[in-house]
């Protein structure tokens, strides 16, 4: 039996229960290890914060709220034409983003990422050059999508999960806060950039931000140390076809599917179920806050206890905290905890995603695997808007869109619980 087939077979046994049992049977690292780790990769964990920030699914995907009004005032498009764009994103991010994940992993993920900062910064530029043709506009979101697709956390997640073993949740944790970071900043000041210069300029100084990371990339995102402590560092794990063939990849992609399904839409309209329910703009708004700080938290405590503690119980119980929060919303007792619990999760998701992929199958064809994973969270979070929205449109409220988001991340919940027990190979 070959070496991949042993380790197939040794991960997909039906362990559940006992795997929780044995969470902690490998060493987290004592706390010199930990800090030796960060000592020795900080230069990559920030150039890889820095570089996820002004990646393509912050500068392109969350930017776009800001400039819906400029879109649709300067060229007349209907908003709901101009909202497709992301949706061509969204489906070049499920495509092309193993794709890139593949090549990263057999030429490392500097090249790959060098090369995708200047194509994304490229694409972005090209969008201030249309006129009146919103196919134009699209046709520059295509070339976002498939040249900006190493920009994203799949490519960045690979080199950190190298870098980091011992501290590998809170190092994932920290560079997801990138995007949430630049989203609280931008508001400030890209508005008043807009009114002031007009939007093309506003964007231009984007497609110019965007080009940011290149240098931090280029000088500090080496792929791997030599060493971390006295344990050296290697690449193994399983290959892109023998995962597909485990159990616990298709749990991932049901929780990571139904997480983002639940949660994104939402969050997206989570202002106006409060303004349905009676509650003041301005209350609606400090909520909308909690849920901003929340997503940050998620990040942090998500990170930290995924180094402490067996996934999969940090994985349920992520997600159980937030579907008690969306059962009360639907029950109309919408409340502090509620705006904290949908923010929790989405800050948590992609971390936890990312860390579980890499623990689970290892490094050797991390990037393209993650590219799948991540690709179906993507495709989840386009269509929840439209699933909250629709029901919305047929019930006359948010209530049952609370009610199926709860119950779909219960069964995320029980997906996560059903991954096992570490494989003890890698």
């Amino acid at each position: 039996m070959s070496k991949s087939s042993q380790t197939l077979n040794q991960i997909a046994r039906p362990d559940v229960v006992a795997g929780m049992k044995h969470a902690g049977e490998e060493a987290q690292g004592t706390l010199p290890e930990k800090l030796a780790e960060f000592r020795q990769g900080f230069p990559v964990l920030l150039a890889a914060l820095i570089g996820v920030g002004f990646g393509m699914v912050s500068m392109v995907s969350m930017l776009v709220p800001l400039f819906l009004v400029p879109w649709h005032e300067a060229f007349g498009w209907e908003l709901s034409q101009i909202t497709m764009a992301p949706a061509i994103l969204t489906i070049m991010m499920f495509i092309v983003g193993p794709q890139a994940g593949r090549l990263a992993d057999r030429v490392g993920a500097r090249p790959v990422i060098l090369t995708s900062i200047v194509l994304l910064a490229i694409g972005m530029a090209l969008v201030t050059q249309v006129r009146t043709s919103i196919w134009w506009f699209y046709a520059a979101y295509l070339f976002i999508g498939i040249g900006g697709a190493g920009t994203t956390h799949v490519c960045y997640s690979r080199t950190l999960n190298v870098w980091f073993k011992n501290s590998r949740g809170l190092a994932l944790g920290l560079m997801m806060t990138g995007p949430s970071l630049l989203a609280a900043l931008t508001p400030l000041f890209i508005p008043d950039l807009i009114d002031m210069h007009g939007w093309r300029f506003a964007w231009l100084m984007l497609a110019v931000a965007a080009l940011i990371p290149l240098p931090l990339v280029f000088l500090f995102y080496r792929e791997r140390p030599l060493a971390v402590g006295t344990q050296k560092v290697a690449l193994e794990g399983l290959s892109t076809k023998a995962v597909i063939r485990t159990r616990q990849f298709w749990w991932m992609v049901v929780a990571t599917f139904l997480m983002a399904f639940s949660t994104v839409g939402t969050y997206m309209n989570f202002l106006p179920a409060l303004l349905e329910l009676g509650i003041s703009k301005a209350d609606g708004i400090g909520m909308m806050s909690v849920v901003g700080l929340s997503m940050l938290a998620g990040r942090f405590v998500s990170g930290t206890l995924l180094d402490l503690m067996f996934a999969p119980i940090v994985g349920v119980a992520i997600t159980l905290i937030s579907a008690v929060g969306l059962l009360l919303a639907g029950n109309g007792e919408i409340s502090l905890y509620t705006a904290f619990a949908i923010g929790f999760v989405l800050g948590a998701e992609a971390d936890f995603m990312a860390y579980v992929a890499a623990r689970y199958f290892g490094l050797r064809s991390y990037s393209e695997i993650f590219g799948w994973i991540y690709g179906v969270m993507a495709l989840g979070g386009a269509a929840s808007p439209v699933w909250v929205a629709w029901l919305h449109r047929v019930t006359g409220s948010f209530h049952a869109g609370f009610y199926f988001s709860a119950a779909f991340l219960l069964v995320a919940a029980v997906s996560i619980a059903l991954l096992g027990r570490y494989p003890k190979k890698f």
